[in-house]
């Protein structure tokens, strides 16, 4: 099927180019014509034109119009910055931290219904639901190399990076409020719902941090061609390479000391790192159509791609707990957290096919000769990309936990689910022509 797909974007980029290419040899091969200016008009020449100064009079509403006196030039290239506003997908997160009234019972502290809903005597305080995002800021610079002044066709790159700001919770208790972590309990085989308790009166004090993070990359090579230009319309063939990478990463650190009533001697410390780490990486094929329309300084664009091609997914996890012992003072170290245990750690890896649309449209102004401004929208959606939230498995079996020996299911495990991934937002960019 995969094979089927880029034989047909293939077939179909080759025809398009030998049709561009007849065209283009039924059409004058040194660009615009240029008409020589009568000799009538050669004095008293006044052009009611209030855009910027152009040889030989004012710009042509149309890519490559005849321009009296304007001089051929063999290409030209430009240069665009853009700064970026952007909002991502919002990341999926488990239910993660949970809290109960003060005078609920210890066996009965933090745990969630038999659903994993909330209770009279559980709330959750952090995760259950999508965790937005707030606006990622990044940027964006393109180049581009145009073989006539007409630009009937040119080449373009451009790279882009969004680095979203953290998500992050923390929470601490000196026993009240109850802090726990909710849990389904895989060591008894009956899968029901537990906590792991955080703070509670006399038996722990702790706290927990969590913090979730995102980037993007992405890049772009591409030819682009003229097909329509005509009265100010102009109608352009994209085709090219495109590269994007999609990096998340998950950490949940909590701490506990244990009180008078803990189940371990008083001021003994407990704590765990859970970590869970993705990228999404996509090599592709890319198709699409520019649109602008231009009257006079205004430019309206509008550009649609699709990128056809293959992602590479990797996922990520580990954990580690630390303890020490109030009466010894020994430390120890040993592998696996919480969420992060013996038979779910490791670096899992697939790839598959995917597509990645992309749209863009906005306005630019040319606010004096080479030099325009623009401000745009743009969304950019990957259908295929795997993320730290989706990969936690909420049934424990915590009897592996500080090396111990498995008893039961080796739970958690890797899931490895994908689900897809989009960014939306603004774009404001400065361009020079030269």
């Amino acid at each position: 099927m995969r094979k089927d797909l880029f034989t047909i974007l293939f077939v179909s980029i080759l025809v398009v180019r030998a049709t561009l290419a007849v065209a283009q040899d039924r059409a004058s091969p040194t660009g615009p014509e240029i008409l020589p200016v009568p000799e009538d008009e050669m004095t008293g020449m006044n052009y009611s034109y209030d855009g910027p100064v152009w040889e030989g009079g004012p710009p042509p509403d149309s890519w490559g119009a005849p321009v009296y006196g304007a001089p051929y030039r063999p290409g030209h290239w430009s240069v665009k910055a853009e700064g970026l506003v952007m909002w991502s997908h919002a990341m999926r997160l488990p239910k993660l931290v949970t809290t109960s009234p003060d005078n609920t019972l210890q066996t009965a502290a933090g745990v969630l219904g038999p659903d994993g809903s909330d209770t009279l005597n559980t709330t959750t305080l952090f995760g259950g639901e999508r965790e937005d995002n707030p606006f990622t800021g990044g940027g964006r610079i393109q180049f581009a190399y145009w073989s006539d002044d007409a630009e009937t066709l040119g080449i373009v790159g451009n790279f882009f990076a969004v680095d979203a700001e953290d998500i992050s919770f923390n929470a601490a208790s000196p026993g009240l409020p109850i802090l726990a972590r909710p849990f389904f309990d895989a060591e008894t085989g009956a899968e029901q719902q537990s906590s792991s308790l955080l703070a509670f009166p006399d038996v722990w004090s702790g706290s927990i941090d969590i913090e979730a993070s995102s980037e993007v990359l992405g890049s772009e090579v591409y030819l682009q061609e003229t097909l329509y230009n005509c009265n100010g319309h102009r109608l352009d063939f994209i085709y090219g390479y495109r590269f994007l990478h999609l990096d998340e990463q998950l950490r949940i650190n909590d701490r506990i000391v244990a009180g008078n009533a803990g189940p371990i001697a008083q001021g003994s410390v407990i704590a765990t790192t859970d970590l869970f780490d993705t990228e999404n990486t996509f090599h592709g094929g890319q198709l699409g159509f520019a649109w602008k329309v231009r009257q006079r300084r205004w430019t309206w664009d509008t550009v649609f791609k699709l990128a056809l091609g293959s992602v590479n997914q990797e996922v990520v996890i580990n954990g580690s707990t630390t303890t020490q012992n109030a009466v010894s003072q020994q430390i120890s170290n040993f592998t696996g957290g919480f969420l992060a245990l013996d038979s779910n750690i490791g670096s899992f890896e697939e790839s598959r096919f995917a597509v990645i649309p992309e749209l863009q449209t906005g306005i630019s102004y040319e606010f004096r000769c080479n030099w325009k401004w623009s401000i745009a929208y743009n969304f950019i959606y990957l259908s295929d990309a795997v993320r730290p939230g989706d990969q936690i498995d909420p049934l424990l079996n915590l009897s592996q936990a500080s090396n111990g020996n498995l008893n039961g299911p080796a739970r958690p495990m890797p899931i490895f689910r994908d689900a897809d991934f989009w960014l939306q937002g603004l774009t404001f960019g400065l361009e020079y022509r030269h």
